[in-house]
C-alpha cells in the first residue's frame, strides 16, 4: 500500500505541476486579452478573456484540490475515514475542474457565433452542466462535451487562418487543434493509461503554443 501510495502521489504531483502551469499561461492569457477589450471594447476580446479566465480557474481548482489530496496519501496505513476523506476531495476538484472548464470552453464557442444573446449564452452552460452533474460517467460526458465546443472553436480559428494567411493565426488554430487532440486522448484514456500522459503532452504543446502566440502580441 506504501508504495502504491508513492507512486499515485508522484503522478499527482506531475498534474499538479502542469496544472499549476496551465493555470499561469491562461491567467495572463485572460489579462492580456481583458485588458485589450477595455480598450478597444472589442466584445469578442472580452468574452476571450472571460473564457480562458475560467479556464485558468479550473486548472486552479484542479491543482489546489490535487495538493490537498497529497497529504492524505503518505500514510502507509490509511484509515476509512481518511481515504473517505481524499476521495471527497477528489471527486470536489473533478468537479470543479469540469464545469470551470466546460464553462470557459462554452463562453470561447459562444464567441465564435458572432451573437449577441446573454439567454443563448445561458442555455449553453445549463446544457453543458447537466450531463455532466447527472450522469453516471460524468469524465466521459465531460470529454465529450469538451471536444465538442474545441471542435467548434477550431473550425473558427482555422476558417479565420485562412481568411487572414498570418502566422499568429496559424499558431491559434494549431494550439485548438491539440486542445481538441488532446480531449480526445482524455476520453480514451480509461482505455489506457498511455492517453492520459499523451493528453497532457498535447496539452502542454497546445499552451506552449498560445504563450509564444501571447509573447509575439506583446512585442509587436
Amino acid at each position: 500500500m506504501a508504495s502504491e501510495c508513492f507512486l499515485v502521489g508522484c503522478f499527482l504531483g506531475y498534474d499538479i505541476v502542469l496544472a499549476a502551469i496551465f493555470a499561469l499561461v491562461t491567467l495572463a492569457l485572460s489579462i492580456f486579452a481583458l485588458r485589450v477589450s477595455a480598450i478597444t471594447s472589442e466584445r469578442s476580446v472580452k468574452l476571450f478573456g472571460f473564457g480562458f479566465l475560467l479556464i485558468s480557474l479550473s486548472y486552479f481548482a484542479k491543482a489546489f484540490f490535487n495538493f490537498l489530496v497529497l497529504p492524505g496519501l503518505g500514510s502507509s496505513v490509511p484509515t476509512m475515514m481518511k481515504l473517505s476523506f481524499v476521495l471527497s476531495l477528489v471527486y470536489l476538484g473533478a468537479y470543479a475542474h469540469m464545469i470551470l472548464m466546460l464553462a470557459g470552453l462554452i463562453v470561447l464557442a459562444y464567441m465564435t457565433f458572432n451573437v449577441k444573446d446573454a439567454r443563448i449564452l445561458a442555455i449553453l452552460l445549463l446544457l453543458g452542466f447537466l450531463p455532466v452533474i447527472i450522469s453516471d460517467n460524468p469524465f466521459a460526458v465531460f470529454y465529450l462535451l469538451a471536444s465538442l465546443c474545441t471542435l467548434f472553436i477550431v473550425y473558427y480559428y482555422v476558417k479565420n487562418y485562412f481568411k487572414k494567411r498570418q502566422l499568429l493565426s496559424l499558431m491559434t488554430a494549431v494550439a485548438f487543434i491539440l486542445l481538441f487532440l488532446g480531449c480526445i486522448h482524455f476520453f480514451a484514456s480509461s482505455m489506457n493509461p498511455l492517453f492520459y500522459v499523451l493528453a497532457n503532452m498535447l496539452e502542454l504543446g497546445a499552451y506552449v503554443l498560445i504563450f509564444i502566440n501571447f509573447c509575439l502580441v506583446l512585442r509587436k
